[in-house]
């Protein structure tokens, strides 16, 4: 069963013993021998990442075609908003290992290309730049162009790089979701594989329009 929670305001940083430890789990993770988290050729979770992506996105949206940022985002601790954020997050989501909260940040320490014709359990376009441009740079009628154009689209859906637990069965997960100007959200998802599917456990709101 999937749990939601919305955070309602910033709570204070309290990072404490969890920064320590995260931090000398992404040390170990980013020492000698780990593996390389941008190289999908070479990247140990890359089924399991995709197998996430299609997990999320059916949980969320059941969509027939998605509409995807074509790059991921990158976060860092020395962002503070990204750290009241992850404190947060981690205290709703229990069972969500120090490992898998520094594989995740590992993962997406810079944000790296989402390539076309992986497997998200449904068709996808990806969306860039220039696109944002030609739709929005002008006028007050992007979205509505949008629908027109992507009419099975939910929206524009932005995913982070997954964050693996040491065995495998647990990923995090960040999102971002518009499909108006004025309606959207975002936040992360926990998701646990069970009897080799991959399911949202958590979803945790931190930003919402």
């Amino acid at each position: 069963m999937t749990t939601d929670c919305a955070r309602s305001r910033f709570p204070s940083t309290r990072l404490g013993r969890l920064a320590i430890t995260l931090a000398t789990a992404t040390l170990v993770a980013c020492g000698p021998g780990a593996s390389p988290p941008l190289d999908s050729a070479t990247d140990t979770h890359a089924a399991d990442e995709q197998a996430v992506y299609a997990a999320m996105l059916a949980n969320d949206y059941g969509a027939p075609f998605y509409v995807l940022r074509d790059r991921t985002p990158s976060f860092s601790l020395d962002d503070p908003d990204f750290a009241v954020d992850l404190d947060y997050v981690v205290k709703q989501m229990p069972g969500l290992s120090v490992e898998t909260v520094a594989s995740f940040c590992v993962r997406n320490d810079a944000g790296s290309a989402l390539a076309a014709g992986m497997n998200f359990g449904a068709p996808y376009q990806l969306w860039t730049d220039q696109e944002s441009k030609a739709f929005f740079g002008s006028g007050m009628d992007g979205w509505q162009r949008f629908h027109e154009k992507y009419p099975e689209a939910p929206g524009i859906i932005y995913l982070s790089r997954a964050g693996f637990g040491s065995a495998g069965d647990q990923a995090l997960l960040y999102w971002g979701f518009q499909t108006d100007w004025l309606y959207g959200d975002g936040g992360y998802v926990e998701l646990a594989k069970v009897a080799g599917a991959w399911q949202v456990v958590v979803r945790v709101v931190t930003i919402m329009s």
